[in-house]
């Protein structure tokens, strides 16, 4: 890995912006129902199942999504307010299920801009399953942990 002061590798060229966020979520509709109901999100798509093909030699999922050759996968596309979220169901021989916490290495969180945290907390600790932990000094942001492990930070944004 190089510095930024060691350009010797061009960046990525025609950088268009940001498309979507993905998560894996171990059961599709009760992740759905979560972002639909609890945030907001309204369901653009629905796929799936994506899977290699009759032949037991058929190793696309792997070369494709990096994953065990027998993969399987259902995904839905969702969007609240030009926020493109995909939800990924993976059915695999190989799958670690324990969802990472923040300082484990590849973990991710979706942060999520509301007007009042307050509310938001409220709103959320309503959900079975949820667990919201304690926000940061001054209500700056508060992390929920979705009922299948996922991460989503609430970001205070204050009118100036």
């Amino acid at each position: 890995m190089t510095t930024s002061s060691e350009k010797f590798l061009p960046a990525l060229p025609d950088f268009a912006g940001l498309h979507h966020v993905g998560y894996s979520v171990p059961d599709l509709d009760a992740a759905i129902a979560f972002f639909t109901d609890a945030l907001g999100f309204t369901i653009v798509s629905r796929g799936g199942p994506l899977m290699a093909g009759t032949k037991p030699d058929d190793d696309r999922m792997t070369r494709v999504f990096g994953v065990h050759q027998h993969a399987k996968v259902r995904m839905a596309f969702l969007r609240r307010d030009g926020l493109t979220v995909e939800l990924t169901c993976w059915e695999t021989p190989e799958q670690c299920i324990t969802p990472p916490i923040n300082s484990d290495i590849g973990a991710a969180h979706l942060a999520l801009a509301v007007t009042d945290l307050d509310a938001a907390v409220a709103a959320l600790r309503l959900y079975p399953g949820v667990l919201m932990l304690e926000p940061y000094e001054n209500d700056a942001f508060a992390y929920v942990r979705t009922p299948w492990g996922m991460l989503i930070q609430l970001m205070a944004v204050r009118s100036t």
